[in-house]
């Protein structure tokens, strides 16, 4: 059987670190006894558990605007943490900020480019909002690696829906005798990639994603 790789992109090959991100946000607040706890309100009203009916998954499939989506997120903040400073205006400019610290993690980019020496097709399948995909692709050393890839906000659906992945396969043109490999850092993306018929590893970094594959493959 062919081995082919489905990568995600955040947290796998580009870096995406939500809480620490975050902590952007809560620095706008004045009073700074209780920080943890506006921590964990300000990560519940932006992702709200990046569940597929989140604000935050629509923004990814493009079905709502950013000026929405931090207004959203502004009206759940004035109800958990009511003490945060902010405004709608200051959360848009925070997401507008975020594409330029998405950059490619150094490690992955090794991984993929001897996968590449050995001829592996390469793939990406990433859950992405429509205005940072611009600023990600301009990492073109990250992008020369894939042989094709889907971002959510272009198909209007995202992980962990079965219907991204049955989509993937066809685009990608997989058969019965390839043996196909999944990679991602989202738990529930594992198991939905698993549940459609692909292995998947759920990627805690790259040595060990390495070592999976190859027990995996029998190397």
């Amino acid at each position: 059987m062919k081995l082919k790789l489905v990568f995600d992109l955040g947290g796998v090959a580009i870096e995406w670190t939500p809480g620490n991100f975050v902590n952007d946000l809560c620095q706008l607040q004045s009073r700074q006894e209780n920080l943890d706890r506006l921590h964990a309100a300000m990560m519940d009203a932006v992702f709200q558990d990046f569940s597929p009916s989140s604000d935050w998954t629509q923004f990814d499939c493009n079905k709502i605007a950013v000026e929405q989506l931090a207004r959203n997120i502004f009206h759940r903040l004035r109800s958990s943490a009511p003490e945060w400073d902010g405004s709608a205006l200051n959360i848009q400019d925070w997401i507008g900020a975020l594409p330029a610290r998405l950059r490619p993690i150094e490690a992955t980019l090794s991984w993929l480019g001897q996968l590449q020496d050995e001829q592996v097709p390469m793939y990406f399948l990433s859950n992405m909002p429509k205005p940072f995909v611009a600023p990600i692709t301009s990492h073109r050393q990250l992008f020369s690696y894939f042989d094709d890839g889907i971002f959510s906000c272009d198909v209007g659906l995202a992980k962990p829906q079965a219907e991204i992945f049955r989509l993937a396969a066809a685009r990608f043109g997989f058969t019965s005798s390839d043996n196909v490999i999944f990679i991602d850092d989202n738990k529930a993306n594992v198991d939905a990639a698993r549940q459609f018929g692909w292995e998947a590893v759920h990627h805690l970094n790259v040595q060990e994603s390495i070592n999976i594959i190859k027990r995996s493959i029998g190397c």
